[in-house]
């Protein structure tokens, strides 16, 4: 009798141990992390997100592009000054420009400050110009130069001179809509003043201009008749 009783007793312990062992197994598979993919809208609402942020971002890095370029030409402003005063020093005069040479190219007016002496080491291209159509501004991938003389412009219409201008740097800017307006037509209030001011960052479209009086706003602009002056 006792035989019998232990091997009961030994079948309803492995069953228990099996049963134990299914409940362990059971837990495992329930406790199992499913895969679960991103629907349709979750990947929308990121899209839209993202497409927010580039819209913010896009413009602040094109007004800083805008900024650097325009920090790098009043540095090479500073550098044409000094160069510009240290040739009139030499020279009694400052260097010749297109009205002299009859020559557009103000990269040749330019050589005038690096040759034969180094006023400046190397023409400075215009950074507002690097990457435009060469075809549309040959003549303009550097900055423009004039120098204002009564003697030669007593009779023309834009004798920048009679208003205490000796010489002007001009860069075109951030100003690529065709609206160019010479340093000479500005200064003397005969052309449209489109000068670019760094507090309306990229919405602004106009040149860049140093004289001898110092880095030019627009402060003293008036608009004249053609041929004011004669």
């Amino acid at each position: 009798m006792e035989p019998v009783v232990a091997v009961v007793k030994q079948q309803i312990s492995l069953r228990s141990k099996e049963s134990r062992a299914d409940g362990a197994n059971s837990k495992l598979r329930t406790s199992k992390p499913m895969k679960k993919a991103f629907t349709l809208i979750e990947l929308l609402i990121v899209v839209a997100i993202i497409a927010i942020l580039a819209a913010i971002a896009l413009p602040n890095f094109l007004e800083a592009q805008v900024r650097a370029k325009a920090a790098r030409v009043h540095a090479d402003f500073r550098a044409l000054a000094t160069a510009l005063e240290a040739y009139a020093s030499d020279h009694n005069k400052y260097p010749p420009d297109y009205l002299d040479t009859g020559n557009e190219d103000h990269k040749y007016h330019g050589t005038f400050l690096t040759t034969p002496v180094p006023y400046i080491s190397s023409i400075f291209p215009d950074p507002f110009t690097i990457g435009k159509d060469p075809m549309v501004i040959s003549h303009i991938q550097t900055y423009w130069t004039f120098r204002f003389d009564a003697d030669r412009d007593r009779h023309m219409p834009y004798d920048a001179g009679r208003l205490g201008y000796t010489w002007a740097a001009e860069s075109f800017g951030p100003a690529w809509n065709g609206k160019w307006q010479s340093a000479r037509y500005i200064l003397t209030g005969t052309g449209d003043l489109h000068i670019y001011d760094p507090t309306n960052g990229t919405t602004s479209q106009g040149h860049l201009m140093r004289t001898n009086k110092g880095i030019y706003t627009g402060q003293d602009y008036v608009v004249r008749e053609w041929g004011w002056n004669r």
